[in-house]
């Protein structure tokens, strides 16, 4: 979890314009990718320095849960305009309920039929909650609204078309629910370190990030453990393992990072190890 003063520094980072090539962690990416298969992309930035870490980042790959991050932040950005309080309650009913909806069923065993906006946007960052998205994406009137949401801070690739589960299929050539790696990571600056959201509603973006536990074997695992990191990650079908990651080394400004996987053959616990690798090759590289 992020202390008060890494909270801070991630919220008054900037990013500088002129990116250093990375020429041998990408021959270390490549590698990587010839022995997984199928396709990878990464996009590392160092917001301090500018630099970055590129492979195969221009690429559509299907989002999977990771459209959960920027969801969580287009609803703190309608709430930072006044739209509505973080209280606000929308309806929750075991009809909402689908794979992988602990915070909602918890929610309803309780007897409650509502959660406040606040606890959903926790919900699908923390625990990747389907309902959660679903009741969201609803109340902001469909997956289009997010993509206008996009749109609005400045990214023309990202999309979402369809709703939980179906968003999963990761079809080969289907655009709908994807995004480029370099896409999101640019997104992800604006939104963490820019004036996107109110500097309250990005402190608890990346503390909602830092309490997830769906990435500690991702590429946080290869991250030194000095790095205060967090993450929100997304899996689907057809060889879908991503991760977008927030990891801010000590005395430095935060590094983002996007990690896409598609259509390869290998199970999906070796390709969360080849994340891991990810991590530790940027936790090894040299960020000046």
């Amino acid at each position: 979890m992020f202390s008060r003063r890494g909270v801070l520094g991630l919220i008054l980072a900037t990013a500088a314009t002129r990116p250093a090539p990375a020429a041998n962690a990408q021959r270390a990416l490549k590698a990587l990718h010839k022995r997984i298969g199928g396709r990878l992309g990464v996009h590392v930035l160092d917001s301090q320095s500018g630099r970055r870490i590129t492979y195969g980042d221009r690429a559509r790959f299907a989002m999977a849960s990771t459209f959960k991050l920027p969801l969580a932040a287009a609803l703190l950005w309608q709430v930072d305009r006044g739209a509505f309080p973080l209280s606000r309650t929308l309806q929750v009913t075991r009809e909402d309920v689908i794979a992988n909806s602990p915070a909602v069923s918890a929610k309803l065993a309780t007897g409650a039929t509502g959660m406040s906006i606040e606890e959903l946007c926790a919900a699908v960052v923390v625990q990747s909650d389907n309902a959660a998205a679903n009741v969201l994406l609803k109340g902001i009137g469909g997956p289009q609204a997010l993509t206008q949401f996009m749109r609005t801070i400045g990214d023309e690739e990202t999309r979402l078309d369809r709703m939980e589960l179906e968003l999963n299929s990761n079809l080969p050539g289907d655009e709908r629910d994807t995004t480029t790696p370099r896409a999101m990571v640019e997104s992800m600056l604006r939104i963490i370190t820019q004036d996107v959201l109110t500097v309250p509603s990005r402190a608890m973006l990346i503390d909602w990030m830092s309490k997830s536990k769906t990435g500690l074997d991702r590429v946080r695992a290869g991250l030194p453990k000095a790095w205060q990191s967090a993450d929100k990650t997304g899996t689907g079908a057809n060889g879908a393992v991503n991760d977008l990651v927030l990891t801010y080394p000590p005395g430095r400004r935060p590094i983002l990072m996007a990690v896409y996987m598609s259509e390869s053959t290998l199970d999906t616990k070796t390709l969360i190890a080849a994340h891991a690798e990810i991590g530790k090759l940027v936790g090894d590289e040299k960020w000046k």
